[in-house]
């Protein structure tokens, strides 16, 4: 006699996998953007009689902006997905105008006459550039709360630490390949990217999935604040940790290895991390996100101590793959972590306050990275703190009164 099949082993996962990939698709090329402005960023200050010692200050006035407008952008995205039951205003706004922009920069770089009020207009177009760049990012992730159920989080997370990765990549393996395209050329490059991306998003028909409702979950600010505080105290940790790495680590490398290519060991790390995503989301939906990033911290504890000590190549590449591999799965975890916390209709303010900790974190090393990253015991001290916050935080978010409130 033959058996029905058990109708549960048939049963798909409650993922929107278009519509994921299409958000990894946008965060990759958001990603991408921001790799090719600073690449060309020096060559556009010195083309328009700035000195390139103007980059740093620039792009640190830009990560102060993003601490505010990252959760006003999700907060106003959230009003949207209330009122109309859709983030796509927030969302292409953003886009279009980042790209727009995008293309006007390059194209007033490719400009050989230029006076005090193109200057000037080319600064005005830089930071409102990175102002749209910081309206979408919240809002675009905020959307994985809506296409996952709460447990399977950590594979559509996945997705967007792997196209992160990959595009992050760029910078230290491609970079002379990047600059030789031209400021105009790649410029325009990355605006149809994130226009295609953003196409791609709408194209995937993206419904919610049909997820049971929180009870007793605040939905005011003020009633969210205790949630806000920790993502975005994650997200300052976690950031940390990584700007630590990669400022020290090619420094270190040019000091100690000669040999070797200073950026060649950052970009063996991130393609690590690219490799790690798949593997490491369903470590994390099998261990759950606490044990995972608990796990990912001693394993970053262990590689900034391995760190500081690099003497040859085989113990540049092996740490290197041994960090990569930890910020691997710890970022998959914690935006598991930070969307699980979240509402449908608050992802986007709790996000963008994730995001905000994140530009802390960038702002910080804008303003203190030579004191941050001194040889020895500042960095092992440093490291060590973050990591203790990240793992601190990871057991407030994680506890269950919390994750109740988090669920919808």
């Amino acid at each position: 006699m033959k058996t029905q099949p058990d109708q549960s082993l048939r049963m798909r996962s409650p993922i929107l996998w278009s519509s994921a990939w299409a958000v990894a698709a946008i965060y990759g090329a958001f990603t991408l953007s921001w790799v090719v402005y600073q690449v060309h960023l020096g060559w556009i200050l010195n083309q328009f009689g700035f000195s390139d010692q103007l980059a740093p200050l620039l792009l640190l006035c830009e990560a102060l902006l993003a601490i505010a407008l990252e959760p006003l952008a999700g907060f106003i995205s959230d009003q949207s997905e209330k009122r109309y039951g859709s983030r796509h205003p927030m969302i292409s706004v953003g886009v279009c105008l980042a790209s727009v922009l995008m293309i006007a920069i390059a194209t007033l770089a490719g400009s050989v006459d230029f006076n005090g009020f193109l200057q000037h207009g080319l600064m005005a177009l830089l930071v409102l550039w990175a102002i749209a760049m910081s309206l979408f990012r919240s809002p675009v992730l905020a959307q994985l709360r809506q296409f996952a159920a709460p447990q399977h989080l950590p594979l559509v997370t996945g997705l967007i630490t792997l196209a992160g990765a990959l595009a992050s990549a760029t910078s230290p393996l491609a970079e002379a390949f990047i600059f030789g395209l031209g400021t105009f050329k790649a410029g325009v490059a990355v605006a149809i990217l994130l226009l295609a991306a953003m196409m791609m998003l709408w194209s995937s028909n993206p419904t919610n999935l049909n997820v049971p409702a929180a009870h007793g979950a605040p939905s005011n600010a003020l009633g969210l604040m205790p949630k806000l505080a920790t993502v975005a105290g994650l997200g300052f940790a976690t950031t940390l940790l990584f700007q630590l790495v990669n400022n020290t680590f090619p420094r270190l490398v040019f000091n100690r290895l000669p040999g070797l290519s200073a950026s060649l060991p950052l970009g063996v790390l991130l393609l690590t991390m690219a490799i790690v995503a798949i593997p490491g989301s369903r470590l994390a939906l099998r261990w759950g996100n606490r044990r995972t990033i608990w796990l990912g911290c001693g394993a970053i504890a262990a590689g900034l101590g391995l760190l500081v000590s690099v003497s040859n190549i085989p113990m540049a590449f092996g740490t290197a793959i041994l960090l990569g591999a930890a910020f691997g799965i710890v970022a998959n975890a914690m935006l598991a972590i930070v969307l699980s916390l979240a509402s449908v209709q608050t992802a986007g303010l709790i996000v963008g306050c994730a995001f905000s900790g994140s530009s802390a974190a960038i702002s910080a090393f804008g303003l203190w990275g030579a004191e941050l990253t001194r040889p020895g015991f500042t960095i092992l001290g440093v490291g060590f703190t973050a990591l203790a916050i990240a793992a601190a935080l990871t057991l407030v978010a994680t506890t269950p009164s919390n994750h109740r409130l988090g669920s919808n």
